[in-house]
């Protein structure tokens, strides 16, 4: 392949940055988390479930207002019913009186009610609204556990992104390398001091130099669409990540604040949720008191004379209900009640076990990262000049081809892992900060 086929492949792929960056969204970490997080169909319904516990919460109110309610009913007797009343109650002592047919009632019966209930004592209402309040603090807390887990899947897709960008830029730097590499050898093959097969390893440089180019690109391309979905952006929307700063010596980690971790917030109202749910079966056995009444109105006709023979009726009363014996199904409740609050318990115990655990195994990685990244700086550097070195000495002839090959490998092989070493310290730090409730 000659210099010139080699300089138009590069020249056609090439065209896929300039029109990439054509009307390119450009994304810093903290405008992808603020997309990210208010696309969120997971957080939009789990606001959903919040506002669903304030409105269980209001509907409680309820209970203590009164219940109307009115009805009417018009009916008409077919046949009225008939009773006998023995003769001696309308006769004198000593006079044989005949028993008597009496129908009871009237042909047509008109009716209008207004009902009304008013509890006086509900011995549950209290113990309702407790739970209410928990249910809600529940949920919220629920809400900050997932805003934090959506965060860190945001920030995880965004380094993905920024990490591929400079896989490209290695790649585009290592095929830059690869053809100024084939312009000293073709100037050696002129002058006589490079073997053929020195070309043509050149030349297979240069080839494998565009095909990794290529494979970067590709691997950029997907990153940025997983990016792209976890924010809401269209797919086809070109994109890139801007306002990381360049790679510098890892801070020091604050403190670790496990105890403000959402998830112990969570657990402790769902074991405050059973305590209060064993409390409401004892209230639910206490006596009740409603007050009730009813006012009415009443035609009574043969024929329908809705005119007249109107009767009015009213009353009030006092209700209680009180429970004598239920075939202990309190206790059993009770029992169940408290085999929920044991688990809840450890749950708990469990989950702050966890999450001591998540928060040293990530300061461990956060360790670990930042030792990989003092290495590879240092490798960096190093490879770097030898690279510097050895090229001099290739283009005077003092080097083979081949070994430049080895020191061109040797300082790939640093690059890619001063990147990955960059790349791991800032998601170890993410999660860190995730695990550590900062």
């Amino acid at each position: 392949m000659g210099m010139k086929t080699i300089f138009c492949a590069l020249c056609a792929f090439m065209t896929l940055t300039p029109a990439f960056s054509q009307d390119t969204l450009v994304l810093t970490l903290e405008e992808a988390l603020r997309r990210g997080t208010s696309h969120s169909y997971e957080l939009r319904n789990q606001e959903l479930n919040l506002r669903g516990t304030v409105l269980e919460a209001a509907r409680l109110e309820a209970r203590r207002a009164p219940v109307l309610g009115a009805g009417g009913d018009l009916r008409s007797n077919l046949i009225l019913p008939t009773t006998i009343i023995p003769g001696s109650v309308f006769s004198n002592q000593g006079q044989g009186e005949g028993d008597r047919k009496v129908r009871f009632g009237t042909v047509f019966n008109i009716s209008a009610t207004l009902d009304a209930t008013y509890p006086l004592i509900d011995p549950t209402l209290s113990a309702d609204r407790q739970l209410a309040d928990a249910r809600r603090a529940l949920q919220g807390s629920i809400l900050e556990v997932q805003k934090k887990q959506v965060r860190l899947q945001i920030s995880e897709a965004w380094y993905e992104v920024f990490l591929s960008e400079e896989q490209l830029r290695l790649a585009a730097d290592k095929l830059q390398r690869a053809r100024d590499l084939l312009a000293v050898t073709y100037a050696r093959r002129d002058a006589g001091t490079a073997l053929p097969s020195d070309l043509l390893r050149s030349q297979l440089e240069v080839e494998n130099g565009l095909a990794a180019y290529e494979q970067a690109s590709y691997q950029l391309a997907a990153a940025r669409q997983a990016l792209a979905h976890r924010t809401g952006i269209t797919l086809s929307t070109p994109l890139r990540t801007a306002g990381m700063p360049a790679p510098e010596a890892p801070r020091p980690l604050p403190a670790a604040q496990p105890e403000k971790r959402a998830e112990i917030a969570e657990y402790q109202q769902r074991l405050a949720i059973s305590e209060l749910e064993a409390g409401r079966i004892e209230k639910q056995y206490q006596p009740s008191l409603n007050l009730y009444g009813s006012a009415a109105v009443q035609h009574l006709s043969n024929n329908f004379s809705v005119w007249q023979n109107w009767f009015p009726l009213a009353f009030v009363g006092l209700q209680a209900k009180v429970a004598l014996f239920d075939g202990q199904l309190k206790r059993r409740d009770q029992e169940i009640a408290e085999v929920k609050r044991m688990v809840a318990q450890q749950d708990l115990e469990k989950r702050k076990e966890d999450i001591a655990f998540e928060v040293s195994t990530a300061e461990t990685a956060v360790q670990q990262s930042v030792v990989q990244w003092n290495k590879a700086q240092a490798n960096l550097a190093a490879g770097r000049q030898l690279f510097a070195l050895d090229r001099e000495r290739f283009a005077q002839g003092k080097l083979t081809y081949s070994e430049l090959l080895n020191t061109d490998y040797a300082l790939r092989e640093a690059e890619r892992n001063a990147l990955s070493a960059w790349y791991n310290y800032l998601l170890a730090r993410a999660r860190w900060e995730r695990a550590a409730g900062i």
